[in-house]
């Protein structure tokens, strides 16, 4: 099961050891260069409770442009942070330093909004031979 646990300051240099992994149920579909995500409303009793007295929306959109959309592409849990700034030196032309500050913030940022989570473990692989089941909220 996918938690949100209360953030903690991670140093750069273990930071970039880790692996960001997408939130589950989130939504997302690549249109162009960019990535549209789709947030939905948690069906809770306290969420329909709310929605008679305020209005919320059903969902929330967000689009990432070029490089969140290849930082969000990557983040599957199996990829860590630094080769993820490495790609973007390498497609953007950045210092090596930069892309990882960039890539730290952005998913920082990530984070924040619960879009992302940075795991110290990878995400473990299918067992072979076992059907594969299609990522949640993947490209449509």
């Amino acid at each position: 099961m996918f938690s949100f646990r209360k953030r903690e300051r991670i140093a750069a240099d273990v930071a970039i050891e880790m692996y960001p992994r997408r939130a589950p149920g989130v939504e997302w579909k690549r249109e162009g260069e960019e990535i549209r995500l789709t947030v939905r409303r948690a069906p809770t009793a306290l969420a329909r409770t709310l929605a008679l007295f305020f209005v919320i929306p059903e969902k929330k959109e967000l689009s990432l442009e070029r490089f969140g959309a290849m930082v969000w592409e990557m983040a599957d849990g199996t990829v860590t942070v630094g080769r993820i700034a490495d790609r973007l030196a390498e497609e953007a032309g950045w210092p090596k330093d930069e892309a990882c500050k960039s890539v730290l913030i952005y998913l920082s940022m990530l984070s924040s909004k619960m879009l992302m989570s940075v795991e110290k473990e990878p995400k473990a692989a299918p067992v072979e031979g076992a059907a594969a089941a299609p990522p949640a909220g993947g490209p449509a």
